[in-house]
């Protein structure tokens, strides 16, 4: 990797690379719903007063479980209004759940303290993208500060979530996905996530607003479980305020990595740790976004030493048989990461776990020997699980440590970007650290 660096000790370190590429990715997932007919379902405020929310809800939504196709999709409008939710509502196929001026928020009734909207059964055992063409939109969803993920979207392909804001969860997400083919949120809040670690010795499990997760009932419960590719997934126009972490997954399968995933254009403010995280994405793109009061900006990581699970643990748990294997196989050297164009302000210490602030990090690992999963007894094999094909470009940092950090990184560019380092004079940091 070649690279021409320009420094200035007293605040500016402004990193210049030669070679520039670029990679765009677009979602090929065909909507299934631009159809010519629909049916709509009206659930008003009076048989929400007469009945309560969850079941003059439910009952729209059910009747749209027995009735939509993919040609006549229904549309569940919700009337305008503050309605208290003492249960899971359950969206199935080719439904639209609109909440335009909305806002649900959940009761402390003894059934509260589970999700609020959930896509499929409870206890799912169903395979597969087996929804498919669900949108959820409009309104706010407040957990009220219970716990329990807002908003789970599994074993779905096409699911939309748009214009809706998802706050005031306590030792949980606010969203969480696994199994997903063609994920979209678009133009959605995020926020007042509280993480209490004193209360939770497992609740690292818990930091980011959205996760992209998999199938192990230790991460993901009610589900089938599976080694299900999460892929195509648009994440943009999304403002994050006030949690641990904005988007991402701590977790993978090994072999089988999150592909195609798109975070463009999103505001990331108050985190207690990092803006965007993942962990075995591939054919990436994470561009456009504003970060600030962040430890981390933006860290990649290839398969890791712990959090990994083999393919073969999720199918004798889900009965699924799985054509991914579970040996070692060489990462490819064409990964097709692009970070470009972000403003990232990176500064303090990560509440949650002894993480090095930074602006941006691409991190593989090399295993010198087999690994045991710590968490579920899964042996992860040795080999060089190294980050190759990435492009970090056009990017504005501003740093309290070092601004960009690859490790076990290779054919990757790093070009045009600009790093200010606002730590004191003398430290040992750098603009850019391979």
């Amino acid at each position: 990797m070649s690279q021409k660096t320009s420094l200035n000790f007293f605040g500016k370190i402004t990193a210049v690379t030669l070679l520039s590429a670029a990679a765009v990715f677009s979602l090929n997932v065909k909507d299934a719903k631009a159809e010519t007919s629909s049916q709509t379902i009206n659930v008003s405020s009076s048989d929400i007063e007469d009945r309560g929310a969850y079941r003059a809800i439910q009952a729209a939504l059910n009747q749209a479980e027995e009735e939509a196709t993919s040609q006549t999709p229904y549309r569940v409008v919700v009337a305008p209004g503050n309605y208290e939710l003492n249960s899971t509502l359950r969206v199935y196929s080719n439904t639209d759940l609109v909440l335009d001026g909305v806002t649900l928020q959940e009761s402390k009734e003894p059934e509260s303290g589970t999700n609020m909207i959930k896509v499929g059964d409870s206890y799912d055992q169903n395979s597969g993208y087996y929804y498919k063409n669900i949108t959820v939109e409009g309104g706010t969803l407040d957990k009220n500060g219970s716990n329990a993920t807002a908003l789970k979207a599994v074993h779905v392909e096409n699911f939309t979530l748009k214009n809706m804001t998802i706050e005031n969860t306590y030792n949980s997400h606010l969203m969480e996905t696994a199994g997903v083919n063609g994920l979209n949120i678009n133009s959605c809040t995020f926020k007042n996530q509280t993480i209490d670690l004193s209360n939770n010795s497992d609740i690292e499990n818990s930091y980011e607003a959205i996760q992209l997760d998999i199938l192990i009932p230790e991460h993901l419960q009610g589900y089938l479980p599976e080694a299900l590719q999460t892929k195509n997934v648009q994440i943009t126009n999304c403002t994050f305020d006030s949690v641990p972490r904005g988007v991402g997954s701590h977790t993978t399968f090994l072999n089988v990595p999150f592909d195609n995933i798109q975070i463009k254009n999103n505001t990331f403010t108050n985190m207690g740790s990092c803006a965007i995280e993942g962990m075995n994405w591939i054919n990436c793109t994470i561009s456009g976004n504003t970060i600030s009061n962040s430890p981390r900006g933006i860290a990649l990581y290839s398969v890791r030493d712990f959090n990994t699970y083999l393919p073969s643990s999720a199918s004798k748990e889900g009965g699924v048989a799985s054509s991914y294997s579970d040996k070692y196989k060489k990462p490819s050297t064409k990964q097709n990461i692009t970070i470009s164009g972000n403003i990232i302000s990176s500064s303090g210490k990560d509440k949650y776990a002894p993480y090095d602030p930074l602006g941006i990090l691409l991190e593989g690992v090399n295993l010198k020997k087999s690994v045991t999963n710590p968490n579920h007894g899964d042996v992860v094999p040795r080999g060089n699980y190294f980050i190759s094909g990435a492009t970090i470009t056009r990017n504005t940092i501003t740093s309290d440590s070092h601004g960009i950090k690859l490790i076990d990184a290779k054919n990757s560019t790093i070009s045009s970007n600009k790093i200010t380092c606002t730590a004191k004079k003398g430290s040992n940091l750098h603009g850019i650290l391979l």
